[in-house]
C-alpha cells in the first residue's frame, strides 16, 4: 500500500498533468533538474496510479518549484 497526495491534477481531452509543488527556497533557480530527480520515485507512483484511472491519456509529471516559479518535467 502506498499513500500520497497529488497536489494538482489537470485533465484535458487527451492528457493528464500530475503537478507536485516544492518550495525549496534555497534551490538554485535555473538548475533544478538535479533536485527534481530526487523526486522521481514519488512521481513514478503518482503517474502509475493516474494511468490506471485514465489509461487512454498521456500522463505527464511536473514539479513546480514555487520559490523559483519554475517547472521541471520528469519523463516517466
Amino acid at each position: 500500500t502506498v499513500h500520497g497526495v497529488i497536489d494538482r491534477l489537470v485533465v484535458t481531452a487527451d492528457e493528464v498533468f500530475v503537478v507536485d509543488y516544492k518550495s525549496h527556497r534555497h534551490a538554485e533557480c535555473g538548475k533544478l533538474q538535479a533536485v527534481a530527480e530526487s523526486y522521481r520515485p514519488q512521481l513514478t507512483w503518482y503517474v502509475a496510479g493516474v494511468r490506471r484511472i485514465w489509461p487512454d491519456h498521456t500522463v505527464r509529471a511536473l514539479l513546480l518549484f514555487t520559490a523559483c516559479t519554475e517547472t521541471v518535467e520528469l519523463a516517466l
